[in-house]
């Protein structure tokens, strides 16, 4: 069977949020037609697919490559359902419960975006652990300030023990943080580490991993996977049923676009 392929007319990639990729792309754009077949004058559609070069106006690309976006949806909606269905993605692989706790960490431009999934997952509390004092950018969240790590894990572990489960991800790569989120995580936790570490990081395995039966998942967090994976789509799917609503397509972008405007500052 030979497989088809499409011709798209990119109209905006994912660097118009700052969104982090490994080195590849991903846009929207409008399907023009088959590189088989002239152009058919049907009215396009649009569609998100990844792409080799973020300047790239035209590609073609396999027609199982193409992720038609709903109708009710613009160019900048669509580019943000890719990295809120790979935030889905992390809180169900950590099998994330309602009313458990919900532990993320600063450090990447989809920081926030992922502690906002957490409490549309019913993380509770959900708690943002950062370097400074500075306030989690949406409602019905925590801050634990990293400032003092002593009074930082104190915290952790009060705010924990009256709670049923335990779920953290880590995106900023940095050993203190990730030993410190290893030394609160309690029994039976999940821990995903879903940044690179540019220093070597050592952990007391025995005692904060196996002992507690804690569930370790190592895996860096790439929002293109989504559009590398077929089996993915399922949570592409969810992340345009939620951002259909105005309200939060609005809180998505601010949380993404506000981290790439304190990093320009």
């Amino acid at each position: 069977m030979v497989q088809r392929t499409i011709e798209i007319l990119i109209e905006q990639t994912a660097q118009s949020f700052g969104i982090a990729t490994d080195g590849s792309a991903y846009g929207v754009g409008r399907v023009l037609g088959t590189a088989a077949a002239s152009r058919t004058g049907e009215k396009a559609s649009w569609v998100l697919a990844a792409i080799d070069h973020p300047s790239s106006s035209t590609v073609v690309v396999p027609e199982t490559a193409c992720f038609p976006v709903p109708p009710s949806l613009g160019r900048d909606v669509a580019l943000l359902a890719v990295p809120v269905a790979a935030a889905l993605n992390v809180w169900d692989r950590l099998q994330l419960e309602l009313g458990e706790v919900a532990v993320y960490t600063g450090g990447h431009p989809c920081s926030d975006l992922i502690g906002l999934v957490a409490m549309w997952r019913g993380g509770c509390p959900v708690i943002r652990l950062g370097d400074g004092c500075e306030p989690v950018p949406f409602q019905a969240a925590e801050h634990v300030s990293m400032t003092d790590p002593d009074e930082a894990l104190a915290l952790l572990r009060r705010r924990v023990q009256d709670h049923p489960g335990f779920s953290a991800v880590d995106m900023s790569g940095k050993p203190d943080t990730i030993d410190l989120l290893l030394e609160a995580i309690p029994r039976w936790g999940r821990f995903m580490l879903a940044a690179k570490t540019p220093k070597p990081l050592t952990v007391d395995f025995y005692n904060n991993v196996h002992r507690k039966g804690v569930l370790l998942v190592c895996d860096v967090f790439n929002p293109l996977s989504i559009l590398k994976n077929r089996d993915q789509e399922p949570y592409l799917s969810a992340a345009f049923r939620l951002l259909e609503s105005k309200e939060r397509a609005e809180v998505c972008a601010c949380l993404i676009r506000g981290h790439e405007a304190a990093e320009q500052a």
